[in-house]
């Protein structure tokens, strides 16, 4: 057996029903939301067909915007919540069939890292806690706990509440649930959203050198953050409006991008008329192509134009700078085939 998971044909939607006007929902806000909602669709569908397989090892991302149904289709693959339509085999065991041996092979690490942690215990208590729970003896339990902290550099935490760590320590200590009852599947939404940059950085190196690589286990991590999925992604699917449009390799995505990229370098730049300048070759190229502003520093403007022919940005950006330029062709990145793949911006 080698696929960890396999999602076959997933769909769910979601009804609102809203209450009937009285003088409860009288006041401004709530009217508010109310008359928002009733704008809206009834029924969202939050995922149209769901199909992919996850290899044993693999670190596996899903990207998608917010809305997109990664969250609800980690809760589903979890058992939390059940599909309209469709199944999933989850470490060798369906989701709707076997619904307690899949709970026992997977451990969930929501970004709201309070979610998973008795907040009134300490580390070690919440572990071994969590380990007893999945029917280990105490002394086992005990072995198990003392194993991981070591594993996942938290024995010096061990005696410390949560509300003291730092949100990376937190989330470490959320993976080391996992590895407490030896879960195979770790299913990881959007870890790092709370996270502050270097915390971030260090949680993905760990999960990607330790969690995977060391350890072997499979880990699907969904996310918003594209440059994280490049960084950590053995392969990536792109979910857009509950459907996953393209599925591989980051090299598989973007080299099937047909998308012009260019870095446009302007020198001697003056501060004041960089806005401006962006404007007008906006105006120039059209609503259609994106200008992105990369870097303005020592008087030189970096941009990045997606999505037009080099002729007509050389024109474009020749009448707004008169000044050097330096145009050159660059290869796609993931954001590019977002992009691409998706007909908008991520």
């Amino acid at each position: 057996m080698t696929l960890a998971v396999e999602a076959i044909n997933l769909s769910k939607k979601f009804k609102f029903n809203l209450p009937p006007p009285d003088s409860s929902t009288s006041h401004m806000w709530f009217s508010f939301i109310i008359n928002f909602i009733k704008g809206r669709k009834s029924e969202i569908k939050a995922l149209d067909k769901v199909s992919f397989k996850v290899n044993y090892g693999e670190l596996f991302c899903i990207v998608g915007p917010n809305g997109a149904g990664k969250t609800t289709l980690l809760k589903i693959l979890s058992t939390i919540l059940l599909p309209d339509e469709g199944t999933a085999i989850v470490n060798g065991f369906d989701i709707l069939e076997e619904p307690n041996e899949v709970k026992a092979s997977v451990t969930v690490v929501p970004g709201s890292w309070w979610i998973t942690l008795d907040w009134s215990l300490t580390v070690k208590e919440n572990l071994v806690f969590w380990a007893r729970i999945f029917g280990y003896s105490k002394r086992e339990a005990e072995e198990r706990v003392d194993y991981v902290l070591n594993l996942l550099g938290l024995k010096e935490y061990e005696n410390c509440y949560p509300s003291t760590l730092s949100s990376g320590y937190r989330q470490r200590a959320a993976l080391a649930r996992g590895l407490v009852i030896d879960s195979p599947i770790f299913l990881l939404d959007e870890p790092t959203v709370h996270l502050d940059p270097i915390s971030a950085e260090n949680f993905r190196e760990f999960v990607k050198k330790n969690l995977v690589l060391k350890l072997g286990r499979t880990v699907i991590w969904t996310t918003h953050i594209l440059s994280e999925a490049e960084k950590i992604a053995d392969r990536i699917a792109i979910l857009n409006n509950g459907k996953i449009i393209v599925c591989g390799t980051l090299r598989e995505l973007c080299s099937r991008v047909n998308l012009d990229v260019y870095e446009v370098k302007i020198f001697n730049v003056d501060a004041l008329s960089v806005e401006k300048k962006i404007s007008s070759i906006k105006k120039n190229l059209g609503k259609n192509v994106i200008v992105r502003l990369i870097q303005y520093r020592d008087k030189t403007l970096i941009l990045k134009i997606i999505g037009e022919s080099y002729s007509r940005v050389e024109k474009a950006v020749s009448s707004s700078f008169s000044k050097a330029v330096e145009i050159k062709e660059i290869k796609p990145s993931l954001e590019e085939a977002f992009i691409y793949y998706t007909g908008g911006n991520p």
